[in-house]
């Protein structure tokens, strides 16, 4: 074998490839914690390996389907069947990022053998879904152009107003049913008064931020009034409107953010309505708003959805 070879084996070489890989991976040990978090890892979860390794463990990180649906049972879970039976699996879930959000992303578990070939540990490699990657690469290009609200990361205003006249334009001669949701962030008002502006400043581009992640790649999210925003629901039916609203409303709620020690949970109040005959930008917008002062009036955190 080569010296140079030799070199590309040596231990200290491998853990330098894998620190600098740009996919996300960290270590576990047999308790689950955290004992290995790569640069690949940190920029997609915004999280240091400092503030994570040997302070965190796997179950504070990765949450599996929709919120509210009833975890695995531990015994079940990717990490226990790879300590427990060294098999590994693959599986579609969240990540939580230090901003308060959550990740999409692809997720590889498999067992860590030592020499014998015993399970000593188990290890993780990450990667965002390719819908998140598309669109973080698309939202670039939208960002040199001027189309992103700077605050909360989403589209602007007046970007997001031109996809909605585009689609009832096309609504006229396809009818293609879709759908807008005007999303108000509960009680920012009380959070800016206790906290300060920053606060309520921060839990907006949570809120931006989660409603991204949740949706589409063919749906949209801009930011409208200062403590609102407008989804866009393409080919969104009557039938499936409140479903996604449902949905979006329990994402949020899964979102906080840590200020001076107090953890501020977030929820949602929002409004929806589907496109119709005749609509225009202004009748679309009164519906999805007095849909939306519905859940606000009834003590925020729910949807109503107004028809015709």
């Amino acid at each position: 074998m080569s010296g140079t070879v030799l070199e590309l084996t040596r231990a200290d070489v491998w853990r330098t490839v894998l620190e600098q890989l740009p996919t996300g991976v960290y270590l576990l040990d047999g308790g689950q914690k955290i004992i290995f978090w790569n640069a690949g890892a940190e920029r997609i979860t915004g999280r240091l390996g400092q503030d994570v390794v040997g302070r965190m463990t796997r179950d504070q990180l990765i949450s599996r389907g929709e919120p509210g649906v009833a975890p695995e049972p531990a015994e079940e879970s990717p990490v226990r069947l790879a300590l427990r039976d060294g098999r590994g699996s693959k599986a579609d879930v969240f990540i939580h990022h230090k901003d308060g959000h959550r990740v999409p992303i692809s997720l590889h578990t498999f067992p860590v053998r030592d020499a014998n070939g015993h399970v000593i540990g188990a290890a993780e490699s990450f990667e965002e879904n390719v819908a998140s990657t598309e669109w973080d690469r698309r939202k670039s290009k939208l960002e040199s152009y001027g189309c992103l609200d700077e605050a909360t990361g989403v589209l602007t205003r007046d970007f997001t107003e031109s996809h909605v006249r585009e689609s009832l334009t096309r609504f006229s001669t396809h009818p293609v049913p879709f759908a807008i949701v005007c999303i108000h962030a509960d009680q920012l008002e009380q959070i800016r008064s206790k906290y300060g502006p920053r606060a309520a400043q921060d839990i907006l581009k949570v809120v931006g931020q989660t409603l991204e992640h949740s949706l589409r790649p063919n749906d949209i999210v801009g930011h409208w009034e200062v403590d609102e925003f407008l989804v866009l629901l393409a080919e969104c039916s009557r039938s499936e409107i409140e479903k996604v609203g449902e949905r979006l409303k329990k994402m949020v709620s899964y979102s906080e953010i840590k200020w001076w020690g107090d953890a501020i949970r977030i929820s949602v109040s929002l409004g929806g309505t589907t496109v119709f005959q005749g609509d225009t930008l202004e009748s679309l917008l009164q519906r999805a708003h007095q849909a939306m002062s519905a859940s606000i009036s009834a003590g925020g955190n729910r949807v109503s959805i107004l028809e015709v």
